[in-house]
């Protein structure tokens, strides 16, 4: 799917870029988890001192590399690495990032508590989460239900990886139950509803 992800998807992470990219300054360092082919990834990076895309599909990572070697530009400080965004991905220098990005990936990953636990540590005490996801458990149009419900039915059989059929009330209480603070959040009733939130740590008492 990774040669072809761009051309499906475009669109959409065109619409939800703002969201990203509108809180960013200068100085900030940005890690990206589950970043594919970097849809996301490179309106942010020139907007950035620093930007790490991490993605486990070794593929996907290709396609951001070669997008990157493309620019040919030397003042980007960026770099895309194949790694699980549910297991520590820290460098020896235990690096911490401005901004967490998560586009798209809690509802397929085995454990979306995992990967946000491993935000939380990469994260600068400052910092904010910023998630976009599809919510499969909410009303939808027929022709992205019924292709959802075939999704799920394939994942219960082994057929594809693991799919949550996430409500915005699930997205919500999971941030909540990890005791995160809730700074935006924006729910968006498109024919396929996905959710956009960002979330910092709770200030220590």
């Amino acid at each position: 799917m990774a040669k072809k992800y761009d051309q499906r998807f475009k669109t959409l992470y065109e619409s939800i870029t703002p969201l990203f990219t509108q809180s960013l300054v200068y100085d900030y360092r940005v890690i990206e988890l589950g970043c594919g082919s970097g849809l996301v990834s490179f309106p942010v990076i020139p907007l950035v001192k620093k930007f790490v895309g991490v993605d486990i599909d070794a593929n996907m990572i290709a396609v951001a590399n070669k997008k990157l070697q493309i620019l040919q530009d030397p003042s980007l400080n960026a770099k895309f690495i194949i790694a699980d965004a549910s297991k520590s991905i820290l460098n020896d220098s235990n690096e911490k990032y401005d901004k967490v990005i998560l586009v798209n990936i809690l509802h397929i990953v085995d454990s979306p508590k995992d990967v946000l636990l491993q935000a939380r540590l990469l994260l600068k005490p400052n910092g904010s989460i910023l998630i976009a996801d599809f919510c499969h458990g909410e009303k939808m149009a027929l022709k992205y239900d019924l292709m959802s419900r075939l999704m799920n039915l394939s994942s219960r059989f082994g057929l594809m990886g693991k799919l949550w059929r996430f409500s915005f009330a699930d997205i919500e209480k999971l941030v909540l139950d990890m005791e995160f603070r809730i700074l935006r959040k924006i729910s968006f009733t498109a024919k396929f509803p996905f959710i956009f939130i960002e979330l910092s740590e709770m200030a220590k008492l």
